[in-house]
């Protein structure tokens, strides 16, 4: 224990003498003048340098680890070919050293103010860009979206086949299940006299298709067809619309085909 006391004893007095060397060394950082050398220096400071490199030289203490430009920061001086430079008048703890660290601070303070302003202008611009892209990109959607809605629209207004009689129809009828056997995405799960219906969709861009056999006029009849498709997102939409218009438009092209052989 006494040994313990003893080594704690020396070190408290050792780090004393550390405090009083370096509070001695700031006290004299004032005589330290341009064109010395780091030698010269440390023989004024009675200390030897904590960090050096070619272009600066420093002495750190505790707390005194940045150069204020105060008695109360670290001792610094610039370097230019092994020689100290510009050292302020009076000193590198007088006034002029002090207003040209806070003339420093305060550039670089402004510096990075202009840096944070041209970053947020910079962020404003490409948010108004993406803006104007998404925007532009949602207009094309709508415009595209309306031309194969109306595409879509007429021909499913053209997708039936009136039948001049039974018979005709019936001939009809056997057509139209193939032309649903060919086009549908999905297997057929209803064929009877009047209704040819395939199972519905469950995935997404996936074609359903029914047909119906109804009386028209007289002795007419008529077959319609009915599309679906599971369009889930905006993708998927636009290729149903697509899927159901080509399924529409292709049917009475592909009876009429098959009458005339």
């Amino acid at each position: 224990m006494k040994k313990i006391i003893a080594c704690l004893t020396v070190a408290i007095a050792l780090a004393g003498c550390a405090a009083a060397d370096y509070k001695n060394a700031r006290l004299k950082a004032n005589e330290v003048q341009n064109g010395m050398t780091v030698a010269d220096a440390t023989r004024i400071l009675g200390l030897p340098p904590s960090h050096q490199s070619a272009n600066s030289v420093e002495w750190r203490r505790g707390d005194a680890q940045a150069y204020t430009g105060t008695i109360r920061g670290s001792i610094f001086f610039e370097l230019r070919d092994g020689k100290i430079v510009n050292v302020p008048e009076g000193g590198i703890f007088s006034d002029a050293a002090r207003r040209r660290v806070n003339d420093k601070w305060l550039a670089a303070r402004e510096a990075a103010d202009a840096e944070r302003l041209a970053a947020e202008e910079k962020a404003k611009q490409e948010r108004a860009r993406k803006a104007a892209q998404e925007a532009e990109a949602a207009k094309a959607y709508a415009a595209e979206e309306a031309r194969e809605m109306a595409a879509e629209a007429v021909a499913r207004s053209n997708a039936r086949y009136s039948c001049a009689d039974k018979l005709m129809c019936g001939k009809v009828f056997a057509l139209a299940q193939i032309y649903v056997a060919q086009n549908a995405d999905q297997k057929i799960q209803v064929a009877t006299d009047t209704i040819i219906e395939t199972y519905n969709p469950t995935e997404p861009g996936k074609l359903g298709m029914s047909i119906v056999k109804a009386p028209g006029k007289g002795t007419q009849e008529v077959v319609e067809i009915t599309a679906t498709c599971k369009d889930e997102g905006r993708i998927y939409a636009s290729l149903c619309r697509k899927k159901r218009t080509a399924v529409y438009a292709g049917f009475q092209p592909f009876i009429n085909a098959r009458f005339q052989k």
